[in-house]
């Protein structure tokens, strides 16, 4: 027989309707068992319910990223996003100097939780704001930073010593001065 104290307890720690009334013995046990299985339901609810009628995320995605302060072109903008269920979507706003408009790219998935997007680049050197939005895949949302607070970084192109195809005229010259330098090491015949 189950003790009313212990039952009052139960009931009182799992939020089911009140069981003052109801007798010890096996009503009290199957009272116990119906509590837990209705305490544990939403907590099964991922295995129970392929689609999506008990879905209780109201967990946004968490973005971790720090600002690089000055990036190169062709260098990405990178951020760790992960959520309790699974990321759907994440996207790069951003905008030149104080123009009002932002633009957006998707970021591409990496390596576990890493996205990474590049913003096209005009000019030399260019003031840019941006922020990123992350989405679940049951519509919630998250920004680090805002269209009203945006994270600032400068962006310029890359040196022309960094471009691949510098080196890969230096490599042709390079090639050019050692293949001639081989021609006049070798002896020239003799005639007789």
């Amino acid at each position: 027989m189950i003790s009313p104290l212990l039952l009052e307890k139960f009931v009182k720690t799992f939020g089911c309707k009140t069981a003052r009334n109801i007798p010890g013995g096996r009503r009290g046990i199957f009272f116990i068992v119906s509590c837990v299985f209705l305490v544990s339901t939403p907590l099964l609810a991922e295995e129970t319910d392929p689609f999506g009628f008990m879905n209780n995320d109201i967990i946004a995605p968490l973005i971790d990223h720090t600002p690089p302060g000055k990036l190169e072109e062709g260098d990405p903008i990178k951020a760790n996003v992960t959520d309790n269920k699974a990321v759907a979507d994440v996207y790069l706003h951003y905008r030149f100097g104080n123009k009002p408009a932002f633009l957006f790219v998707p970021m591409k998935k990496g390596k576990r939780s890493l996205y990474a997007a590049l913003i096209p680049i005009e000019n030399a050197v260019r003031q840019v704001e941006y922020y990123i939005q992350a989405f679940d895949t049951t519509g919630n949302t998250s920004l680090r930073g805002e269209p009203g607070s945006p994270l600032r970084l400068t962006l310029k192109k890359r040196s022309f010593y960094r471009k691949p195809w510098f080196w890969a005229v230096v490599g042709l010259a390079a090639g050019f001065v050692l293949y001639d330098g081989v021609q006049d090491a070798r002896p020239t015949p003799v005639l007789e």
